[in-house]
Order: C-alpha cells, then structure tokens, then sequence
C-alpha cells in the first residue's frame, strides 16, 4: 500500500474529479430550501442540488453534486457522488465512487468504485459493499460491512469489526479490532498506541506499527477533519453566492476578460490604497461615521473577490458552457486546491485580492454608468 499522506491525497481526489469528471455532459440543477428526487423519478443527466434538506430517492443516470445541512441519498446513481453537508446518510447505490464531506456520516449502501469520507464522526455500517478502495478521515469512526480493496484511515478512534480485502493503514491514536474483524492482507499504520485485538480477529499478513510523538498522534487527524471543514465551508459560500447573484458574476467576470489592465489597477487601489484612506478619513470626529460605512464596504468587496475570481477561473475552464452553479464549482474547486500548496497560496491570496476586488469595483462603476445613461 502506498504510504502517502492520507488526507491530501483523498482532497486531491476529490477536486480531480470535481474538476475533470465529466464536465462535458448534461446536467440538472435544483435548489431550494427541500429538494427531493421521489422513488419514481428518473433523471437522466448529472444532477447539481443545494438546500437544506435533501433526498435523493430515484435514480440519476449521471453523476451526482450535492450541497445541504441534511442529506439522504436513498436511490440509484449511475455515475459517481460528491456531496458536502452536516449530516449525510447514505443507503443507496452507486456505479461509480462515493465522495462524502461533513460533520457526521453513516454509511450503509453498496458502490462499485472507491469511497473517501471526511467528517467528525463515521459510521460504516452492516451490509456495506464497497468494490474497490476505502478512504476515512474522521475523530471517531467504525468500520463494518465489506470493504473490496484497500482501507486507508486517519482517526482519533478507530474500530474495524468488518471485512477488508487487502491491506489496512492509516493513522490513529487508538485502533481496535473487534472480533468479528477480518483483515485479508497486512496492516502498516502509524500510532503511538498498538492496536487491540481479539485472539478470533483474522489478519492474513503481517502487522506493523510506527511510533509516533504523543502530541502530533492525537492532533493529526483533529487538524485534517478542521482542514476539511474549511475547505467545505469556502465552497458553500461560494455556491450560494452565485445562486443568489448570478448576473454579479456574468458582469464581473466580463470585467476582467474586457478591462484587464483597468482591473488590476483598481484592484491594487482597494487593497492597499483603500485602507490608508479610511484610516486617515476616521482620524477626524466628523470622518468616523463615513469611515465606518467605507469600512464595511471595503470589507463587502474583499469577501466578494474570492468569489469573484473563482467564477472567472471557473468560466474559463468551462469556456462558459454551463450554468452558473457549475462554473462557480469549478472555479472555486481550482482556487481552493491551490490555496493548499504552500508558496502557492500566497501567491494565490495576492491574485485574488486583486483581480476579484478589481472586478467588483469596476463592475459596480459600469453598472452606474449605464444607469445614468439609461
């Protein structure tokens, strides 16, 4: 087995194939406070929802993109599952791979391809059937059901009372193997615990440990989940954003490609220039109160070019083939994935501020201009 870093290669996954999965096809889009896809109902394309209940009980003949507080995927889904809510429960089936985010997850439907799941808690029930791989990063998980391949897990707490086809790693303070466990290949993990067992647990291969320092064993997984819900969070903003605001991002994003250079020049004047003037505009009793509108203004335009930009890397990607929701996923997918790459994201950090401010600032003054005209 592969000892990579578990966690930044299930990320890394997970935006691959947000990214290039099967961008060129067809897609549904559904939002609202409940979507719900009934037993009876076949939709014959991806399908992209976001609301805060979600039910998806019918059968997609494509891949399925999902964004929700709750979220129950109850049906058939011929393609592959990306969904990122607080609470996911999965009893369904799936062709291809499962990609789960959230704060907790049980898990208890069958797929042909890999499962990644990142969320405090992780409940693999009985009667799972995973075809190939196995991936968990959670605070506390259990393992049961069948596992085709190989189960890779970062967790505080871990418990395997299942079946696993080839090899067991991960990392872990405190990894028990109840008896019903039955781990077909070896186990190679890293802990400074060794791991619990029943004389009745079966293991085909060999059992290895790495030792690790107390500290980094029980805050590495805690770090992970953290990480993950950071990156969920940005992109839920981001999607809800454009769902609110979709013509926003059509204006904003023809300001760059149109006023490029005017772009980056009102974007250096708002990050840099902006807070000197708003520092000495609030050194004045008179100036506080303008100063203080300005301020939050100013703070509107830098939340925003995040965003902004994301939507024009997004269009760009897409060559501005699919709807708004899409692109934004796209984009944000791409920004965020570089954001993890040290050097990189400050880089990043810097091009954002400035291109998304910009574009903000100068599609706000064209919108007046035209206002006036009109």
């Amino acid at each position: 087995m592969k000892r990579k870093s578990l966690i930044i290669a299930g990320i890394s996954g997970i935006l691959s194939l947000f990214i290039f999965g099967g961008v060129a096809r067809a897609q549904a889009v559904r939002s609202a406070e409940s979507v719900t896809v009934p037993k009876n109902q076949v939709i014959n394309s991806m399908l992209y929802s976001s609301g805060t209940d979600i039910k998806i009980e019918g059968t997609i003949n494509g891949d399925l993109f999902c964004f929700g507080t709750n979220i129950v995927i109850s049906g058939i889904v011929l393609g592959d599952i990306y969904c990122f809510g607080q609470n996911i429960t999965f009893t369904g089936n799936a062709s291809g791979s499962v990609r789960l985010a959230g704060q907790d997850i049980t898990y208890s439907g069958k797929s042909l391809g890999s499962v990644s799941l990142l969320a405090s808690k992780v409940t693999v029930q009985n009667g799972t059937d995973i075809g190939r791989d196995l991936l968990v990063a959670a605070s506390n998980t259990t393992i049961d059901g069948k596992i085709g391949r190989d189960a890779s897990i970062a967790a505080t707490n871990a418990t395997i009372t299942g079946t696993i086809g080839r090899d067991l790693g991960g990392r872990y303070q405190f990894l028990t193997l109840a008896p019903s466990a039955n781990v077909k290949g070896s186990i190679d993990y890293t802990s400074q615990n060794d791991l619990l067992k029943s004389s009745s647990t079966q293991v085909g291969g060999n059992i290895s440990r790495r030792d690790v320092a107390a500290k980094s064993g029980t805050q590495l997984p805690s770090i992970y989940v953290f990480g993950a819900y950071i990156f969920i969070s940005l992109l839920i903003v981001s999607l809800t954003v454009v769902l609110i605001f979709p013509k926003l991002f059509t204006k904003t994003t023809k300001e760059i490609s149109e006023r490029t250079g005017a772009t980056i020049g009102k974007g250096l004047l708002t990050l840099f220039i902006a807070p000197i003037i708003l520092i000495v505009i609030s050194a004045t009793l008179v100036g506080i109160p303008l100063a203080g509108l300005a301020f939050a203004a100013w703070l509107v335009v830098l939340f925003m070019s995040g965003p902004i930009f994301a939507y024009y890397v997004g269009h760009r990607v897409t060559k501005g083939k699919h709807s708004p929701f899409v692109t934004m996923l796209v984009g944000s997918v791409i920004v965020l994935l570089l954001y993890l790459i040290p050097i990189v994201n400050a880089i990043i950090g810097l091009v954002v501020g400035i291109v998304g401010s910009g574009a903000a600032v100068g599609a706000l003054k064209h919108h007046k201009a035209v206002s006036k005209k009109a």
